[in-house]
């Protein structure tokens, strides 16, 4: 999977949570400042471009560009980049996301290279409620 790059482009965020020119990079996890309104909006999008999609409408392949719901709010671009593309500050930020977001805050190598998918580690059982008769 790629990593995919999202850039606020335009627009007022009406939230005052982002600027233009804001810049998150996501592999796995969801980006530490994002509100959940364009977290919802690109999504899908997202998903769809880090595993080589790409959109019809759009005239570079790799690209979606995305509005926020709030008809006033902002527009995001989402790019998806190799990891060889990954800048420093790119690593820096994916880095410290995970970091935030992990107990013990130890990080290695490792988090510098492509996820790895895990099969076979998942139950997607949906368990049997228990009803009183």
């Amino acid at each position: 999977m790629a990593a995919v790059r999202i850039t606020i482009k335009d627009g007022v965020c009406q939230g005052k949570i982002h600027e233009i020119g804001q810049v998150f990079t996501v592999d796995e996890t969801t980006p530490e400042g994002m509100c959940l309104g364009a977290w919802e909006a690109i999504a899908p999008y997202l998903t769809a471009l880090r595993y080589g999609g790409n959109f019809p409408w759009e005239s570079e392949k790799g690209v979606a560009v995305i509005h926020c719901p709030d008809p006033c709010g902002i527009t995001l671009e989402l790019r998806r980049i190799g990891w060889s593309e990954c800048s420093t500050s790119d690593i820096l930020m994916l880095r410290e996301s995970r970091r935030s977001s992990m107990s013990t805050g130890l990080l290695d190598e490792k988090d510098c290279q492509p996820p790895r998918i895990l099969r076979g580690m998942v139950n997607l059982q949906t368990p049997k409620a228990n009803y009183p008769d």
